[in-house]
């Protein structure tokens, strides 16, 4: 076995022995040692298991992963890296979603406040279209619960009447002033204010209290900004061409093993979402089938229901994002994705499967680690998942001063333009990479119901 092909640590005689130690057992199962069907490979793994720990025979077997690869090819052995995988695996409690979430918020909530928001989650998650009712989303009712409960905290220590009068809330604010910046803190205050106006104490307002988040967020105009955005920023492109790296160098590899099953994933996530900039929990909620879909002629298809996307809550029961591209080098990566790859994780049918859970695909949160990883270690700049689209804006809007805004305000689906303008315009000084810009221009329609690129 050439040297040069085995990963780093690995000695040629660790894979001869490997090797030979397989061929002794098909001999006394009277097995051809030459045939590796995925059967046997399961079969070999408990026959490593006999006497040894779980961990030692993992590591062999890991051993003769390797050999078979360098013996068979990557594409016959790939079975092993499933068999293995399900070994290693144990089984985990699914994800919390975000009405889970939210009642984790509401249950730390003081308890003569937490009715109400009981109240408000079960009618805004089980009856979200009921008319003449408040409804909040999951994530509003996290965050003012969050909010509140500090706030709540903070008097009931000070001795006073958890209420949000102008004084209390000063002095809240003060409190947490300089560490946690100013529209933070102009942003807890108006969401006390917002529990007790419309959940807590309806009908009565605190205007005193509201003006002082007013004159929070008036504040943070002459504040320096705490994050340097522009720091996250790259050519979409940049991005679009890492992912296809990524996925070149998981072909290219001598070995079919979780490693480059990993590395093609997180390839073509990258290109995903640098040709599809949807927020997180959007991407999280590809499952193959049902919410994407491969089409002819090079056509990916997809279906995100509103429960993923960034709607008013009532809306979501009958919100559907669509949308087709048509890229033909994407839809033939996604192809080989669930042909070659994909089955090496599990039987799952979510997009991005994880390495560690066999049960559940990747929530919004892993994704955007793996992206951020993956540019920080060959970009040498973290970016993460909403920054993508960022990224697409900001080159779309180098390419095209004059229209640009418009264009990346369909694009990322903003119904007001001035959302675009505030967050998305970064283009002091970036590079305009080559061809990415007209291709993404290209793909604007008037309702962003047909993509093409």
């Amino acid at each position: 076995m050439a040297a040069g092909l085995l990963p780093a640590g690995v000695q040629p005689h660790e894979m001869r022995r490997a090797l030979s130690k397989w061929r002794k057992w098909c001999l006394t199962e009277a097995r051809d040692p030459n045939r590796l069907p995925p059967e046997a490979g399961e079969a070999y793994l408990g026959h490593l298991r006999e006497g040894a720990t779980p961990r030692s025979a993992n590591s062999r077997f890991a051993t003769f992963q390797i050999a078979a690869g360098l013996a068979w090819g990557p594409e016959t052995s790939s079975h092993l890296a499933l068999t293995l995988r399900a070994a290693r695996v144990t089984h985990k409690a699914p994800p919390a979603d975000r009405w889970a979430r939210a009642g984790k918020a509401v249950g730390r909530l003081p308890i003569d406040i937490r009715p109400p928001f009981i109240d408000l989650l079960t009618v805004s998650r089980d009856a979200p279209s009921t008319r003449g009712v408040l409804i909040w989303s999951a994530a509003r009712i996290e965050s003012v619960a969050g909010s509140l409960r500090r706030f709540h905290d903070y008097a009931t220590k000070a001795g006073l009447d958890p209420v949000p009068t102008a004084k209390l809330c000063q002095s809240w604010a003060d409190s947490q002033s300089p560490e946690v910046a100013a529209i933070s803190i102009s942003t807890y205050i108006s969401r006390v204010v917002d529990a007790f106006e419309k959940v807590l104490t309806p009908g009565q307002a605190y205007d005193a209290a509201a003006a002082v988040a007013d004159r929070w967020a008036a504040r943070s105009l002459s504040e320096p900004s705490r994050k340097n955005k522009t720091a996250g920023i790259v050519p979409a492109s940049d991005l679009d061409q890492l992912g296809i790296e990524l996925m070149a160098a998981a072909d290219a590899a001598p070995l079919r093993r979780m490693t480059e099953a990993t590395l093609y994933r997180d390839g073509l996530l990258l290109a995903m979402t640098a040709t599809l900039p949807e927020r997180a929990r959007a991407m999280s909620a590809l499952i193959v089938d049902e919410t994407v879909f491969l089409e002819p002629d090079g056509i990916i298809r997809f279906a995100i229901p509103g429960e993923f996307l960034k709607r008013r809550e009532a809306h979501k029961p009958r919100t559907t994002f669509h949308a087709s591209i048509r890229r033909p080098s994407l839809h033939r990566a996604l192809a080989r994705w669930l042909a070659v790859y994909r089955p090496m994780f599990d039987g799952g049918d979510w997009l991005w499967p994880s390495r560690l859970d066999q049960h559940h695909g990747l929530i919004g949160k892993s994704l955007g680690k793996i992206i951020g990883d993956r540019t920080e270690q060959r970009l040498g700049r973290r970016v993460t998942i909403h920054m993508v689209r960022d990224c697409v804006a900001t080159e779309i809007i180098e390419a095209d001063p004059v229209n640009g805004a418009v264009r990346a305000s369909a694009t990322l689906g903003h119904r007001d333009r001035r959302v675009t303008d505030e967050f998305y315009i970064h283009s002091n000084g970036l590079a305009s990479a080559t061809g990415w810009q007209n291709a993404i221009a290209r793909r604007i329609g008037s309702d962003r119901k047909s993509l093409i690129i």
